[in-house]
């Protein structure tokens, strides 16, 4: 019987000191001043050509960061390539740019999606990583 009174302290103990530093960390995250590269934050759109016509982009800019790309049209895209080249997106998020690789087998529907976005960010009014 004591152990188990021991293991719930120790546990009341352990969540509320995790608890105050979620809190602490979370106050910190709210305080900071730091911005991301882009000075604009919205949503912007831009086109590019892919391989069977054009190619529309929304990017979402919050707190100076990347933290959305949508493809919104692709209709003249054939599927199968298209999805492949949808996962340079992860790419875009994680280097903040448009410095990426482009998908072998589904360049030009990449080459779109990379342009696209490029063209959403000057719609932005900056230029950051990967301009």
């Amino acid at each position: 019987m004591a152990y188990n009174t021991w293991a719930y302290g120790v546990l009341a103990n352990d969540m509320a000191v995790t608890a105050r530093m979620e809190e602490e960390a979370e106050a910190a995250r709210a305080a900071s001043d730091v911005r991301g590269p882009y000075a604009t934050d919205g949503d912007f759109s831009g086109s590019a050509q892919g391989y069977g016509g054009t190619v529309t982009t929304s990017v979402t800019i919050e707190n100076g960061y990347i933290i959305g790309v949508d493809v919104i049209e692709h209709s003249g895209e054939t599927e199968a390539y298209f999805e492949q080249a949808e996962s340079l997106i992860q790419d875009i998020l994680e280097t903040q740019g448009t410095n990426v690789d482009t998908v072998s087998g589904a360049t030009f529907s990449s080459a779109a999606i990379i342009n696209g976005t490029n063209e959403a960010l000057k719609a932005s009014g900056v230029a950051g990583p990967g301009e």
